[in-house]
């Protein structure tokens, strides 16, 4: 387990839980944690260099700005994997994307403005790709928005 000095965990406690809406939020970081404004990012790069850090930015409730959205898992032989998620990854619709264990083994997300253009960027990824095979699972409900860990 990875252990974090105590400005590294109020930092990420503060990126989860109340990121500054402020026209320079990290201004208001650095005087919420009594630390340089130079040392938060400094520490932010390092984190986001570390992977501890994936991303800063607001997830928005797909449904809730007139979205639809799936899940949706592909086959694709193992020397093909980081093509694939390539490909996926240059789609603005797409929010996640991991590989997993298992005969489906590339896994991602997809948003788009209806059904039919989701249905076609689908189409569009997977003729790129060209999978073994593939799963759609439509989102029913949302049963989670957020995963914060309290360091």
């Amino acid at each position: 387990m990875r252990t974090f000095d105590a400005i590294d965990s109020r930092l990420i406690n503060l990126l989860q839980y109340e990121f500054p809406l402020a026209k320079e939020p990290f201004k208001e970081l650095a005087t919420r944690l009594d630390t340089p404004e130079d040392e938060i990012l400094a520490k932010i790069r390092r984190l986001k260099a570390e992977g501890v850090i994936r991303e800063i930015g607001p997830i928005f409730n797909s449904k809730m700005i007139g979205l639809v959205s799936t899940l949706v898992a592909l086959r694709v032989p193992e020397n093909a994997v980081d093509m694939a998620a390539q490909i996926i990854n240059s789609y603005a619709g797409v929010t996640h994307n991991y590989e997993r264990e298992g005969e489906y083994n590339v896994w991602f997300t997809l948003a788009a403005a209806s059904d039919e253009a989701l249905a076609s960027t689908l189409e569009e990824i997977k003729g790129k790709i060209h999978p073994l095979g593939s799963l759609v699972v439509p989102v029913k409900r949302i049963l989670k928005l957020k995963t914060n860990f309290k360091l």
